[in-house]
């Protein structure tokens, strides 16, 4: 029987450890699960998608990510195709994804839609906004670094939001 390279899975695909959120008044952060923050030394892992078809990767994830809300406003550029016109008090799910950037790195994203196994071939970044159709993938860093279109990821968890004019 011939023997295949594999790659080792310690996580399960979509499964976090010691990855935590916070909520500030004016910011929605990832960080440790105990509110601490990500370093090299205090790392949380997830089960992601390889970028080689089929796998899970194990990943570790040495910085916290932070989005803007309120009065700065990086999550309210975006709409995923709401009326922003008029206040709106329903709760609406937005999905927490884990993104894999080349099987060495996390980033994070969120969007509307919670069924995305890779990332559109257009996202957007908290700095520039424009996630403004359901569907739009938003993610938590600034454009002029890393690509982050058509990479593979996975939903993670969801949280609540409403949006006032």
């Amino acid at each position: 029987m011939p023997i295949f390279p594999r790659e080792e899975t310690l996580l399960s695909l979509g499964e976090c450890r010691d990855i935590g959120i916070s909520q500030t008044a004016t910011a929605f952060n990832i960080c440790r699960a105990d509110g601490s923050s990500l370093s090299t030394s205090n790392y949380g892992s997830v089960g992601i998608p390889s970028t080689t078809a089929g796998l899970v990767k194990t990943l570790n994830v040495t910085a916290n990510a932070t989005i803007s809300h309120g009065d700065t406003n990086e999550l309210g550029d975006n709409s995923w195709g709401i009326t922003t016109t008029v206040n709106w008090a329903e709760d609406r799910p937005l999905y927490l994804y884990a993104i894999n950037f080349g099987n060495s790195k996390v980033y994070w994203g969120l969007s509307d839609d919670p069924t995305k196994t890779e990332t559109p071939a257009t996202v957007y970044y908290k700095n520039v906004g424009g996630a403004n159709v359901q569907g739009n993938f938003l993610c938590m860093t600034d454009s002029g670094g890393d690509d982050l279109a058509a990479k593979p990821c996975v939903c993670v968890g969801a949280i609540r939001i409403q949006w006032t004019t």
